[in-house]
Order: C-alpha cells, then structure tokens, then sequence
C-alpha cells in the first residue's frame, strides 16, 4: 500500500502536527509505502496540486492545515484528518467564517474520508458541519517516544510545570489559584504584558522558558512535581500524555476530551473555578503521588507510536 502524507507549509515555530505524525513516521514506513510532501508557498496552487497528484499513491492523507486541497484530488483516495476547529468556531465572523466553514470544512470533508484525535472534535464535526457520525473514525495522536522519564533527573518539591500560555491554556486562573503557595511555577511559552503583570501582582515566583528543544522539554517535564494543564479548550490535550509518560502527575481540567484522555490517571478540576483549582493544587502538593504516577505511565501506553500507526494501518485497509 503507498501512501501520501500531505502537511501544511513549514512556518516557523509552529509545528504541532508535523511532530504528531513524524513520531509515527518510523512505525508506518514499517507497514505501508510512504512518501511525505509538503506544501509549498513559493508555488501556486494548481503546481502543488500537480506535484502532489504526481506521486503514485493509492492514498491522499492531509494531515492538518490544508484541507483544501482535497476539493482538487480524488475523493476516494482522499482522506482529512482533523485535529479541532477552534479557529473557525471561536475567531471567525460574518462572511468569512461563512466562506472558511464552506472551502476549508464543509466542501472538503463531503469530498474526503475522515479521521479526527478525539471524540470531542468528532462531535463538533457532527454538531456544525452535519457530518454523519459512520464518516468520522477516531483515531487519537500519540506520544513522541523520546519521552520518557529520566532516571538521574528528579522531581524537585513544588516545582510546578505549566505548558502554554495562549488563552485556552487558562495560565491566567492557575496564576490566580497559586497566590500564597509556597512553590515555583515554570512557564514554557511567551508571556503576554497582562500575564506578567498578574505574576507580579500575585507575587508568585516563576521561570519563563521559551524556545525549548524537546530535550529540554522533557527534562523539565521530569524536573516538575507536577503539571498544571487546565485548559478551557483542547482538540486533544497533549502534554497530559507527555507528562504521565514522564512519570509526572497531572492536574487537567474536567471537560472533554482531557477527561477521557486521562481516563481516570489525573486529578480533575473545573477550569473556571479559581479555587477548585487552587484546591486541587494544595492536595496534590501534599499527598502521596505513587498512585497517580503508575496509572499514568500505564494510561499512556495506549497512545504509543506502535499502537498509533496500528490504528492508521488498520484504518487504510479497511477505508481504501
């Protein structure tokens, strides 16, 4: 079987998907015949169009970002997969959500095979696109194997790991609920002046870490007592996954789909309560976390790149 990843245009410093599908890289090429393309800005539409329909491929598989390629390529070779659509329900308005929602989404997804990472965005697709559920597979991303915990780097007492600090990520109200606790929160991301400010305000003691390699960011994830991922929204909520594998505990918010993806190996916490969060964070601090640390290590398992690209195959065959 050959197959055709396609991935949006590299920009600088974002690269989500590119990292979900180049950790499944190694486990596919071990079962299909794959090619990978990228899309070219530099080239207008119709040439990557070209380039792409050049490839003899039996499947199109659009990773994420492009999806409108698939109003030019063979429907039944074609295949979208849909990481969420926050940008088109919360940014978007007026005419220009209504010509996204019909060139990017609707049309493309009518035209194409799907696949999305979680039950929650598959029933977005449902609930705004009208798409039939029978069209929509789950399949959900996987951790980069090279996470992993690190024997000679312990967890350091009250160090508290927050990745991500745009809006979704709610730093703002986890700031709010560390006021008066002894500890050191550790900020991967660029903070905005309003962020600051709040971090003053509240006279809590931070480090700001940005452009971090993935070593880097494994080690801290190992360096943490904890982790603080209590988004407002997620398509799927990664670094929950990245910080049990790391033999971290987790506190995540008790929504979809963190609630499913933690599969009951975190500690919920409603993300718009600042004191159910700040409750939250004294328990964990305090109690034994062994219980936490095990299942979560045994809860990640199933989100190996192995039991991933398994899923992908499995899909190929039985879609194509």
């Amino acid at each position: 079987m050959k197959v055709l990843w396609i991935f949006r245009a590299p920009v600088k410093g974002v690269f989500s998907i590119e990292n979900l599908f180049g950790s499944l890289e190694q486990e596919m090429r071990k079962k299909v015949q794959l090619e990978i393309y990228h899309y070219d800005r530099k080239k207008s539409l119709m040439n990557n169009v070209r380039a792409i329909r050049s490839y003899d491929t039996d499947i199109y598989h659009i990773t994420g970002g492009t999806n409108f390629l698939a109003l030019l390529l063979p429907a039944k070779k074609t295949v979208i997969t849909v990481h969420d659509i926050d940008h088109y329900l919360l940014t978007l308005r007026g005419i220009k959500k209504y010509l996204f929602g019909l060139l990017w989404w609707k049309i493309p997804l009518r035209r194409s095979r799907i696949t999305c990472i979680s039950q929650h965005t598959k029933e977005k697709l449902i609930d705004n696109f009208k798409i039939p559920d029978h069209r929509i597979t789950v399949i959900p991303n996987c951790v980069d194997a090279r996470y992993q915990s690190i024997t000679d780097v312990a967890p350091i007492k009250n160090r508290i790991l927050q990745v991500g600090t745009k809006k979704n990520k709610n730093l703002e109200r986890v700031i709010e609920a560390l006021e008066g606790i002894d500890c050191v929160l550790v900020i991967v991301g660029r903070l905005n002046n309003a962020q600051q400010m709040l971090l003053e305000k509240h006279k809590i003691k931070h480090e700001n870490l940005l452009d971090l390699d993935l070593e880097q960011l494994i080690i801290e994830y190992n360096k943490a007592s904890l982790v603080t991922f209590i988004s407002t929204s997620e398509g799927f909520g990664l670094p929950l996954l990245e910080a049990q594998v790391t033999g971290t505990p987790v506190i995540t918010s008790d929504i979809e789909p963190m609630r499913a993806i933690s599969n009951g190996c975190a500690t919920l916490t409603d993300p718009y309560s600042i004191s159910d969060i700040r409750q939250s964070i004294v328990k964990l601090l305090s109690e034994d976390k062994e219980h936490l640390i095990i299942s979560g290590l045994n809860n990640a398992k199933s989100y190996s790149a192995n039991s991933i690209a398994s899923d992908y195959y499995n899909y190929y065959v039985d879609k194509f």
